[in-house]
């Protein structure tokens, strides 16, 4: 279970640039298709999280923090923990 955790994390850090100005340097941020956090909010959903799990997780993680960039879990834990998303949940997501 923890390493389907593990990897919807890397998706989430993957799936959300640290910041605008890394995100339109990378080619992965397009101004036209709505907002950075919009974006976010659209690559979270189509890893299977819900609409209010994915607006919980783009409002409340902090994307600047190098341990969030780096993919570790356990600095995410509280947003998922506040957003209502359980490891049972994570792994779903994960397909384990």
């Amino acid at each position: 279970m923890v390493s389907a955790a593990l990897m919807v994390t890397a998706a989430l850090v993957a799936a959300a640039p640290a910041t605008p100005a890394l995100a339109a340097g990378s080619g992965s941020f397009d101004p036209a298709g709505g907002t950075l956090r919009e974006q976010m909010v659209a690559q979270f959903e189509s890893i299977g999280l819900s609409s209010d799990e994915a607006s919980c997780i783009a409002s409340n993680l902090d994307f600047n923090d190098p341990a969030v960039q780096s993919g570790d879990i356990a600095s995410m834990l509280s947003v998922f923990e506040e957003c209502g998303i359980g490891i049972d949940r994570l792994a779903e997501l994960g397909g384990g």
